[in-house]
């Protein structure tokens, strides 16, 4: 599942990357922590936290970028980066144990 910034951010357009987020997490979610998955499901919450997952996702990689850039990164490097850093902590969650 090793998937770059630019399969989110620089193939598509600033507005369609929002939603292809929330697929991705809420597909990783579903196969990975299922228990989760259906407890929000179930609870009526499981869209406002993928859009929430995503928001915050948005926010700390236009914050890394930046710091990167400031580093002397390309912008696509510093995307990729921040992407790599950044995917577990909101979308890609590691597996329900």
């Amino acid at each position: 599942m090793e998937q770059t910034a630019q399969e989110f951010f620089g193939y598509s357009t600033e507005r369609d990357a929002p939603d292809m987020l929330k697929q991705l997490a809420k597909d990783h979610w579903a196969k990975y922590r299922p228990k989760m998955y259906q407890r929000l499901q179930m609870t009526g919450v499981l869209d406002d936290l993928l859009e929430r997952a995503v928001e915050f996702t948005r926010e700390d990689m236009r914050q890394l970028e930046k710091q990167l850039r400031q580093q002397g990164y390309t912008e696509v490097e510093a995307r990729d980066q921040a992407w790599q850093e950044l995917r577990a902590k909101w979308i890609l969650l590691p597996r329900e144990k």
